[in-house]
């Protein structure tokens, strides 16, 4: 059995090397799909390219949210690998598998006529390499999706579930597979995931806007009032933590820069707001074609090695 991981990524310099060393172990191939990064993201996946870990680096570049396509493009990417299994998983998102080694022996035994599995996530307290403490109830889960004919599956935002033969599909619940999310790692970086993702949607449209990364606006919302006051609590760990340690599998960090997230923060923030005006202008100068191009331009995906 072939299990091949797939990963939507942009400026992840922190959390990027051990996500990809962790998931080498337990996949027999990685696909991550770049949008972008400005940081040391796609330095640091080159060099572990180089060490011979079973990476292929793609990249997109739209300011636009258009997730549901990109994610089933990389499940078809995946087939073109011979997958028999797609794991699609998050930069912070670290899969633990319970008795068992490997993902593979686990999902053998999944049901022949079962065309995905449900992923629970949990919130997990950094650092990383010792992730212990949990909140006790997981978030949205994820899925693993089984080698289907492309025309049958479709992939939803997020990765929460998908469409198959025109019906959704949230995974067979199961809990011997399951996801120690990490998103919070300093208060800069939070902000920046906030900021951009809304940014996106709200980019996207109205439509879009309204309704994608919503969860996201709370925190912008409060950036905008009293950027001090936020960030002085965005690092706070939630009460009724529960103790469930998941084994980092990567080894030691050797590509990962000091941190330095102010630095980030003002980079990414520069090159994605340029990125997202360069888009609006041209959409002015060409507003004929803004829908087919803006989905041509989503489409247009460049393995870089």
């Amino acid at each position: 059995m072939r299990v091949v991981g797939v990963t939507r990524i942009q400026d992840e310099a922190d959390i990027v090397e051990a996500f990809v060393r962790h998931h080498a172990t337990l996949l027999d191939l990685h696909i991550l799909l770049d949008g972008g990064s400005t940081d040391a993201t796609l330095d640091i996946l080159r060099a572990l390219r180089a060490e011979g870990l079973a990476v292929q680096v793609y990249q997109t570049q739209t300011p636009v949210f258009v997730e549901s396509l990109l994610n089933t493009g990389l499940y078809r990417l995946a087939l073109k690998e011979g997958a028999d299994w797609v794991i699609f998983l998050d930069t912070d998102e670290f899969l633990a598998v319970r008795g068992a080694d490997r993902p593979a022996e686990v999902l053998a035994i999944a049901p022949p006529g079962v065309p995905c599995l449900r992923l629970l996530a949990y919130r997990y307290m950094p650092p990383i390499t010792g992730l212990v403490r949990r909140e006790a109830r997981p978030q949205m889960p994820k899925i693993a999706a089984r080698r289907l004919e492309p025309a049958r599956i479709t992939i939803y935002a997020g990765n929460h579930g998908a469409y198959v033969d025109g019906a959704y599909d949230a995974g067979l619940s199961q809990d011997r597979l399951f996801l120690a999310h990490v998103p919070d790692r300093d208060p800069l970086q939070i902000a920046r995931r906030a900021i951009l993702a809304r940014m996106r949607a709200i980019a996207s449209g109205q439509a879009i806007g309204d309704d994608a990364s919503q969860h996201c606006a709370p925190a912008v919302d409060a950036l905008k009032r009293d950027p001090r006051a936020w960030l002085a609590q965005a690092m706070a760990e939630p009460d009724g933590l529960v103790e469930d340690p998941v084994p980092y599998r990567g080894g030691p960090l050797v590509h990962t820069p000091e941190p330095d997230e102010l630095a980030r923060l003002l980079m990414i923030l520069a090159a994605r707001t340029e990125a997202l005006a360069r888009s609006h202008g041209r959409i002015l100068d060409r507003k004929r074609l803004i829908k087919k191009e803006m989905m041509d331009d989503a489409r247009r995906v460049v393995r870089l090695f």
